[in-house]
């Protein structure tokens, strides 16, 4: 299985550009524009690597890193 890489950015151009590199290079992509969705999103299938946006619309990307390190600190 490949491994899941969880992107998320508000700019729904480099969200797409992203996931379709990440796709192309063989990688499972979860791609969400906000940081709530985000976390639904590690929730039900957590990744092993996420690529974030430090400003995102509903928080900074700096305290969605701790709240997905908190859920999964390994």
């Amino acid at each position: 299985m490949a491994p899941r890489i969880l992107v998320v950015d508000d700019n729904p151009e480099l969200l797409t550009l992203l996931t379709q590199l990440f796709e192309n290079a063989g990688y499972s992509v979860a791609a969400a524009s906000r940081g709530k969705q985000a976390l639904e999103l590690a929730r039900t299938t957590p990744p092993e690597v996420a690529v974030l946006d430090i400003l995102l619309p509903d928080m900074m990307g700096y305290h969605l890193a701790d709240a997905l390190r908190k859920e999964r600190p390994e």
